[in-house]
């Protein structure tokens, strides 16, 4: 699952990087970094890749990544009327910024924490909205106050009662688990995934065996390949049921399910609730 290592771009000043954007579209290609990142998604709807984990996002979600741990978003089209379907503010910072901070005892119930976003978190209900809060204080300009709004994520993360969960499985470094031929294979399938799709030829886009080629995908992912398949084409109906009035029948056979019974299974075994019972969870939080 070899990603792409990508610079982050900052001033000689700057040791955190603020980014709050407004845009019509977003492509970033599955990619990794050393520093750490924030994501809040103000307005936008579509599928997540973190680690090995593969689910839908929307409007409003907030996650942390640790460095080294390989994401994409797919973005969803959003609404034609729009002038800007896509909203988020990002934060990315080094690790560096919390060595000095080790040795002193009041960081302690924080190592925890750390050792978790190299996974992925994301965060939920009161947690989530006190983060957002220090994260809209911060400016897009060098400041001390943003290195202190750091620290204060971290302790809100860190309480007792805070919410959050963690995403991949596998803890990634970008040494051992990726490769070359697994980027193709990612890429190949955020691309076609809404088409059929065989594994024999996914297998011959990186020169394997169909047998050999389906013990990799497990390796490397966690999941077998149908169910990987099944995780992305779920996403994108989960984006479809909460921005668009299309029947759930649409809706399956838009994104290459056959057969609606199958599609309602899988829906509920990945999502743990029905389609009908994800929209209508949507109506309601909406």
């Amino acid at each position: 699952m070899r990603a792409t290592l990508k610079p982050v771009i900052k001033s000689a000043n700057q040791s955190i990087l603020v980014k709050n954007d407004q845009l019509k579209t977003f492509y970033a290609p599955h990619h990794f970094h050393p520093e750490y990142e924030i994501i809040y998604i103000k307005k936008s709807y579509g599928t997540k890749i973190i680690g090995n984990y593969v689910d839908n996002y929307q409007t409003g979600e907030l996650v942390i990544l640790g460095p080294g741990l390989p994401h994409f978003h797919v973005v969803g089209n959003g609404q034609d009327n729009e002038e800007y379907p896509i909203e988020t503010i990002a934060v990315l910072f080094p690790a560096s910024i919390f060595e000095n901070s080790i040795s002193f005892p009041e960081f302690n119930m924080a190592f925890h924490l750390l050792e978790q976003m190299k996974y992925g978190l994301e965060l939920f209900d009161h947690t989530k909205k006190e983060v957002v809060k220090v994260l809209e204080s911060m400016t897009l300009e060098p400041s001390i106050g943003n290195y202190v709004a750091l620290f204060k994520i971290i302790e809100i993360i860190s309480l007792p009662d805070s919410s959050y969960q963690k995403l991949s499985s596998v803890k990634f470094d970008n040494k051992k688990l990726y490769n070359d031929k697994t980027a193709i294979v990612l890429n190949f399938l955020a691309n076609n995934y809404l088409n059929s799709i065989a594994i024999d030829d996914v297998a011959k886009e990186v020169d394997m065996s169909k047998s050999a080629f389906c013990n990799f995908f497990k390796t490397q992912t966690g999941h077998t390949f149908s169910h990987y398949i099944n995780m992305l084409r779920i996403s994108k109906a989960c984006e479809l049921l909460a921005t668009t009035p299309k029947s759930i029948s649409e809706i399956a056979f838009e994104i290459g399910f056959e057969n609606l019974a199958y599609f309602n299974r899988r829906f509920k075994e990945i999502k743990k609730l029905t389609p009908k019972e994800f929209r209508l969870k949507i109506e309601v939080a909406s």
